[in-house]
């Protein structure tokens, strides 16, 4: 039996795993396909979002800011490729009222932000549109490859003593005499003290499982164009519009592996599909030439698409009221790979309460 498992192979469980591993705890985690980072956290912008944005208050804003901090050092130990590019949110003559809106959410999120004229602008994206006039600039933004850091969580993880089983999706979890057990559609059973509840798109399916608390969730697909190395001379930093009621809007960024991205959509879905739509790609082409002047389609080399699922406008971080030692990970859309190693901590936090004995021999190893 377990101390604790994870159910779900994203950045999320993937960051999770890696924390409870490295504090000494028996510990697994329970992935339904044939791969971590299969999901959404292979398939999005591959942004650490400086905070500025979510709504001063909500966990998106106090776990996006923590973990924007923590990541540098994160992929510099695991090795993974990161770029402090900083972030430019821009806007034409009639923008600045969203510009300074974003000023006061950054100053109450304590991130560090400033509105900038044209000119100021040019100096560090000399290929914004015409358009545009003002932009909010935050220098503590910045680039990772998601599928990179979240396989080399699970990497380390794994180095310091915990278990990852592929292939098994959970179908049945009961609890009696104080421990979970988790059944998989192969009839196989895992035991365990404690559950984290990290399965992404399919969280609330697994909550309800668990006969802990109901969740509605969202989905909205996100569509994308990739773009040749060759294109990463045009843009080094992360252009978005002044986002909306749908979300942060189509950016055009520099990504870690030296390519470049146009996206995403928010297109609403009632059953998760990754497939790219004529109509998606549309959209983003009259998105970014909102924000860009030199979009090049001929060196598109592959679109793809994510699914991101929501639960109301926050994410839902919690020890189930129903279920003792369940804890709920749910609705963790953007900025959730920003916010994945504080999320780890406060899990963390959780797992310390619950007396649990720990490994005190554990090399918490530090991959290069």
């Amino acid at each position: 039996m377990f101390d604790i498992i994870v159910i779900g192979g994203g950045v999320v469980g993937c960051a999770v795993l890696d924390k409870l591993a490295m504090k000494g705890y028996s510990c697994a985690l329970l992935e339904a396909d044939d791969d971590v980072a299969v999901g959404a956290s292979r398939a999005n912008s591959g942004i650490v979002h400086a905070g500025y944005d979510a709504v001063p208050g909500t966990k998106k804003a106090k776990y996006n800011v923590r973990g924007a901090y923590l990541m540098p050092s994160l992929a510099k130990e695991l090795d993974v490729p990161y770029k402090n590019t900083g972030s430019l949110v821009v806007a034409g003559e009639n923008g600045m009222a969203g510009l300074e809106e974003l000023m006061v959410r950054a100053a109450e999120n304590g991130v560090q932000a400033e509105i900038l004229d044209r000119e100021a602008i040019l100096k560090i994206e000399p290929n914004v549109s015409d358009a545009v006039r003002f932009a909010l600039y935050a220098p503590t933004a910045g680039i990772i490859s998601p599928y990179k850091l979240t396989i080399a969580l699970a990497d380390r993880a794994v180095t310091n003593g915990a278990k990852v089983f592929l292939n098994r999706k959970v179908v049945k979890i009961e609890k009696a005499d104080g421990k979970f057990v988790l059944e998989t559609e192969s009839g196989e059973k895992f035991e365990a003290k404690m559950v984290v509840n990290s399965a992404g798109a399919g969280a609330a399916d697994i909550s309800d499982l668990a006969g802990a608390e109901h969740f509605d969730v969202a989905f909205a697909r996100g569509d994308y164009f990739v773009l040749d190395v060759t294109e990463g001379k045009n843009v080094s930093t992360v252009i978005f519009p002044l986002p909306d009621e749908k979300g942060k809007g189509i950016l055009v960024a520099p990504t870690a592996d030296g390519n470049v991205i146009y996206g995403p959509t928010s297109i609403k879905e009632q059953i998760p599909s990754t497939d790219v739509t004529s109509e998606g790609l549309d959209a983003i082409r009259k998105g970014v030439e909102k924000t860009y002047k030199c979009p090049n389609y001929r060196k598109v080399i592959r679109l793809f698409a994510g699914v991101r699922a929501t639960c109301g406008d926050d994410f839902v971080m919690e020890e189930s009221k129903r279920v003792d030692n369940f804890v709920n990970l749910v609705g963790i859309c953007s900025p959730g790979l920003s916010s994945a190693p504080a999320i780890a901590e406060w899990v963390e936090s959780v797992a310390d309460k619950k007396g649990f004995a720990k490994n005190t021999d554990v090399k918490t190893v530090k991959l290069k």
